[in-house]
Order: structure tokens, then sequence, then C-alpha cells
């Protein structure tokens, strides 16, 4: 079989499941034909011993990363100067310098692109729209200060937690773009949290949550103990939210129609009605040949970075420091080549979240291409993320260092992270697949290796984690309800040192099975749904529960067709070499 003919059978598999809209479970495909796929597949070498089988495994997985990083460029920009103070920007931190900063974008657009210039200075702005070839240079000293007004973010088509609709503008986007860049040594700063500012809530942005943890920064809160911790509930995302997933992920009762896209209609409407769901930081749309290089964000309303359709990627050398409510660093989502390196992270949420696109939006077309003509050329259903490069990052603080999910229903395919520090006291998971079956989706063909978590995770998971059971709200309950079944397969991780610290476990891995569904509630069903391979080898421990004699050695593994582990340590006991399931 060609790998092309082996991509196509396997999409056509996933659209006829996918075309019903029913209740029936939904299988991804298994592997969409990839040839690194072909140890799992092939009976010959999934029968070596499994030292032999990992080093064959890991020499296809390096060339094929290879492959990957041969087809990512940088942008090409024309080598043109226009300082955004020739268009009338002035850096008193106090002037509104929204329609200079476009008339300079609009002049190197017309010229043919160029390096929009923000010198040293702070710069109030509201939304900044890219155009092809155009750069956005901030010099040292350089700071885009982001409005707290919505009223500066008018409505665009993108993404919002995996389902489409229009909402306020990312501070930073391009629609359809080609070659665009944000690069530098500048700042770009989305005054989230601050107060005073023009919401008229004690903390910009941040308090359209609705709360969080009981945390003053991120709204209401009714039940702490502590009446200084309680605070009023003002407008926030969570209608807003529950509206959306119920238009565009899976509509309830189990076979209502999608809701149009034209008609999902938020940010502030026409008739001034106003909505409550954050816009990220930066955000291209569709675009193709992408750069983010050199900057620091802080204090993002939402994710930092949110490339969404877009191919051809390079994310080097960012700080993303924002420790607010949903502050994930990089999510890319339903994108193709992406290289994210030499990034530092500090994050309020995950560092690093692979996505693409939640329920049935991420499976069908709701409008967005049939009638809008959005998509790319390169995008189709369902809109798989695939061909993701991670390297030599440093996590200096998050709930998942790098993660997969939650927004996965188009499912996510060849991820290669290398040489990744995640050194947070606080980090919840280091490596992470969320999903469940409102979700679905597939997550096949993942190499990490060299991954060094030196003080462990949190001590209630495990610092591996697949879990069919994720539930972000009442939305994903019961978790076995839904109507897609979660496909993962060929994990690979090598090299994965934990040695000290109070995780949990080493391995939380719960697929689908008879002996832990139905969980409860309506509609909840036993399901059989294991998690198929995992390989993991040379990796090292440390974790609270107790290493027992036998598999599971005092870990969390349901649901598992095969583990093969290979020189791994589990509180200073080696565990024994093998393949092992667990039902």
């Amino acid at each position: 079989m060609s790998k092309r003919w082996g991509f196509e059978h396997e999409r056509r598999r996933f659209l006829r499941s996918a075309a019903g809209l029913g209740a029936a479970g939904l299988v991804a495909p298994l592997a969409w034909g990839q040839s690194n796929d072909f140890v799992n597949r092939n009976p010959l070498i999934n029968n070596l011993p499994p030292g032999i089988s990992s080093g064959i495994n890991d020499i296809l997985a390096r060339a094929q990363e290879q492959e990957i990083l041969a087809r990512i460029r940088e942008p090409v920009i024309p080598n043109r100067a226009f300082p955004i103070t020739r268009f009338g920007a002035r850096g008193d931190g106090v002037t509104d310098c929204t329609a200079a900063i476009a008339a300079a974008i609009d002049a190197a657009s017309t010229a043919g692109g160029g390096r929009v210039i923000v010198p040293g200075g702070v710069f109030l702005t509201g939304a900044i729209r890219l155009r092809s070839r155009v750069e956005l240079h901030l010099v040292e000293d350089a700071t885009l200060k982001f409005s707290t007004d919505p009223r500066k973010y008018p409505n665009v088509l993108t993404r919002w937690e995996g389902n489409d609709l229009f909402n306020y503008s990312p501070l930073v986007y391009a629609f359809r773009e080609h070659d665009i860049a944000i690069t530098g040594s500048g700042t770009l700063d989305g005054q989230a949290g601050t107060f005073p500012n023009e919401q008229g809530n004690p903390s910009a942005w941040w308090w359209w949550k609705g709360g969080s943890g009981n945390d003053p920064r991120f709204g209401c809160s009714t039940t702490d103990p502590d009446p200084t911790r309680n605070f009023p509930c003002l407008p926030n995302q969570n209608a807003d939210s529950v509206r959306l997933k119920q238009q565009g992920a899976v509509p309830r009762p189990l076979g209502t129609p999608l809701t149009p896209i034209e008609q999902r209609v938020y940010g502030i409407e026409p008739n001034g009605t106003m909505h409550y769901l954050r816009p990220p930081l930066i955000g291209p749309y569709g675009c193709e040949n992408v750069l983010i290089e050199g900057v620091t964000l802080r204090n993002s309303p939402f994710w930092q970075m949110h490339p969404l359709f877009c191919k051809n990627v390079i994310i080097r050398g960012v700080t993303a420091s924002s420790l607010g409510t949903n502050n994930d660093g990089c999510d890319p989502e339903s994108c193709t080549d992406v290289l994210i390196e030499d990034c530092t992270f500090d994050t309020g949420d995950d560092c690093i979240a692979i996505k693409s696109g939640r329920g049935y939006d991420a499976m069908v077309d709701n409008g967005i291409q049939s009638r809008l003509h959005a998509l790319p050329p390169w995008v189709s259903f369902p809109t798989t993320c695939s061909n993701i490069v991670i390297r030599n990052c440093v996590m200096q603080s998050g709930h998942g260092g790098i993660t997969l999910g939650s927004e996965m229903s188009g499912g996510i395919t060849n991820v290669f992270a290398s040489d990744i520090q995640m050194l947070s006291n606080t980090l919840d998971i280091a490596l992470r697949f969320k999903t469940n079956s409102w979700r679905g989706g597939f997550m096949t063909n993942y190499y990490a290796r060299n991954i060094y978590v030196p003080n462990g995770v949190s001590s209630s998971n495990g610092v591996i984690t697949i879990d069919y059971f994720y539930s972000a709200d009442a939305t994903d309950r019961p978790q076995d309800a839904g109507p897609f079944l979660p496909w993962t397969d060929n994990i690979n991780v090598t090299n994965l040192q934990a040695p000290a610290g109070n995780s949990k476990w080493a391995f939380n891995l719960r697929g689908y099975s008879p002996l832990n569904t139905p969980i409860g509630g309506p509609g909840s069903k036993q399901l059989t749904d294991p998690i198929g391979s995992i390989s993991v080898s040379d990796s090292v421990f440390h974790v609270a529960t107790p290493t027992t004699t036998t598999f599971p050695f005092g870990d969390q593994i349901q649901a598992v067709k095969q583990l093969r582990l290979q020189n791994v340590t589990r509180n200073g006991v080696r565990l024994p070499d093998g393949v092992y399931s667990a039902p």
C-alpha cells in the first residue's frame, strides 16, 4: 500500500463514520497510512525483543522528523522598513495607536511587503491585523500595550475551545495570509488581570472566566469559607461557553443538527449584545509561512499563541509569561508542519497543548467551507493537527507540560518532542493525553525523548497520563456517554527523567473497558475501547505510590493493549523489561 493511498483510504473511512451524526461509536483511523507506524503493524517486528523493536521505531521516527523540518522555512519578508511613528503612533502609553499601526501595515502591504517597526516606548493599541509579507518587529524596550476595551476587537472568524464562531479578534490576527511574522525582543502586553480597566470589573479579561479556584483574579466565588475570598458574579463566559458547545460540539439530544456558522455570532453583536468568550493574544487563521520569534508575551486574555488551520509555522525563542486562567502557552490547532523551539513557558495552564477541534465541528462542514470558503487548501475534514516538532524548550510553570487535547476530535498525529525541561514545582502532568467519548479523535505517532521533570508532578496525577475520562465541565459528563470512541496508538517515550517529587504514579493510563464502564449517570454505557501501543524506555520515575513486584507495579493502568517497558526504573527498582497489557 502506498503512503498516499493509505492516507486517502483511512480518511474516507473516517468521513463515512462521521457522516451519520448519530450516537454510534466513531473510531478514528489507526494511523492514516503513515510509514512510521510500520513497527506496530508488522507482526515480525512487533514480536522482536523490546530493545530491538524500539530501536527500529526510533530510527524511523527521527527520519520522519527530519522530513518535516526540511519542509519548514521562514517567511519571505522584503527588506523595507515602516516605523509606526511615521504614521502617527506615539509611545507614551496613552495615545491610541490602533489606526497608526494599521496604516503602517497597509503601507507595507501596498508596497509588496516589509517590516513594520515598533520602536522603544509603550504603544497603546486595539486589535492588530497582519497582511501577507508583513513582519511586525518590536525592538528592545518596545511594548505593545493592548486596550482592555472589548470594542477594540471587532468580530472575526475563529475558533473558541475547538468550535467555530465569530468572536472578538485575537489581539494580533491574520486571515488567510502568507509570509507573516512577529519578531524582535520587545513585549506584547495583553493587560489581562489589570485594574482599573475599561471592562468595569476587578480583573480585565480574566474576570470573564466566571470563577476558578476561588482566585480573586478569575471571577466570582460564593462558597469559600473565608468571606473575604467571595466575589460577586459579574457577567462571564459560562452561558456563552455552554451555548457554543451545544451549537458545534455535540448538540443534544444526539442527532440535533449543528447550528450554521453564520448564526454563531459572539463578541459584540450588531445590536450591541455583548458576549464573554475571551480572545487569544496571537491568533493567525489559515495562514502559510508564519514566524513568531524572540518576543515576550504577558497578561494574555486567553491562550497566548493559537495558530489555527496554519501551515509551515515557526515559533522560536518566545517567552510566554502569563499566569492567568486558561493562559496556555502555545496551542497549534488543526495545523500542519509546526516547529516550536527554544521557547520559555511560564503559564497559567498547559505550556503546549496540541488541538484539532471539538466534536462535529472537527469532523463535518458547518458551512465554514461550503458557504464561507474560509478553509485553506491544506485543511479538510477531519481537521487533523499533524507534523509537530517541539525541541529545546524550558517550562517554568504550567498545568501540563506537553498536552494533546482536550479539543482533539479531528485527530492528532506525528508529534516529536525532544530536550524539554519541565522545571515547575506545581506541574500537574508532564506528558498528557486527554479526551473522552464526547470528544473522541485519535492520537497516533507520538515520540518524546530527553524529557527532564526534576520535581515530578502533582500528588494526584501520573507523570505520563493518557485518560479517556477527562472532563472539563458538565458538557463532558458522563465521560462515557458520548458518540465518539477515542483511539490512541504508537506512543513512544525515551529517556524521561523524573527523579524526585511527589508524583502519585509513573503511569496513569485509562482506556475504556467493561471493568471501568459504565461510570453512571444519564446515557452512561459499557464500552470496550482500549488504548493501543505505548513504549517507554530508559526512563526514571520517583513516585509516592509504592512499587509492587507485579504489573502494573503500583500504577493505574486500565484497558491498555500493549505497554512495552525497557530499562524503566520506578522508585529505585528496575521494572522487568517486557510487553504488558491490562483489561
